[in-house]
């Protein structure tokens, strides 16, 4: 049994109109993958650094749970100031509203992570956070998952933390399971996800 030549019906010269010519399968070498700094591979703006990074960390600490410690300190303080129950009320009321605000804050900070890369300490501080492969904003499904990922940062004596300063793209641990990377805010524009949850 013979197959069909070069000239054969499924021949480049005789492939029918708008379709590609037939690519020769035996010994056909694939292209190389994307090498960083080519045309192909995303560019991202420099990494930010890691006193950078731990600025707007301190800071979104600071503004997360600042007015819920602000609230219980008051509270706390008109328990232990007032004799029965006169106090308990205007405490308990304190109480909750500084827990309502953490929640509130923790969300805002969230969906502004999401849609811009940033929060209010990472825009302070100049800084951004990015998808890996494509430098688009994260969304706001990859912040939370981030957000989540954090906490293996804390184990070994904070290693996840720590590992930002000699990772070469300055990745915490959270970072590398997420494919986030954290870049200068002031070397480049954002760029949206086609979808906020992406």
């Amino acid at each position: 049994m013979s197959y069909p030549g070069p000239q054969g019906p499924f021949a480049a010269s005789q492939a029918p109109a708008g379709y590609p010519p037939p690519q020769q399968m035996a010994g056909a070498q694939y292209p190389p993958f994307p090498q960083p700094g080519s045309p192909y591979a995303p560019q991202h703006p420099p990494y930010a650094g890691w006193l950078r990074r731990a600025g707007a960390f301190l800071l979104d600490i600071l503004i997360n749970f600042g007015p819920m410690w602000l609230l219980m300190g008051i509270a706390n303080a008109i328990g232990e100031g007032r004799s029965g129950d006169s106090g308990e009320i205007p405490a308990a009321i304190l109480g909750w509203g500084g827990l309502i605000a953490m929640i509130a804050t923790l969300v805002v900070q969230l969906m502004r992570e999401g849609r811009t890369g940033q929060t209010v300490g990472k825009r302070a501080l100049g800084i951004r956070a990015v998808r890996d492969r494509d430098g688009l904003m994260p969304g706001i499904g990859l912040a939370l998952g981030r957000r989540l990922c954090q906490f293996l940062n804390y184990a070994v004596f904070g290693l996840g933390w720590w590992w930002a300063i000699w990772d070469t793209k300055s990745q915490t641990f959270a970072d590398k399971i997420t494919s986030v990377v954290v870049v200068r805010a002031d070397a480049g524009p954002a760029r949206q996800p086609a979808a906020p949850w992406q």
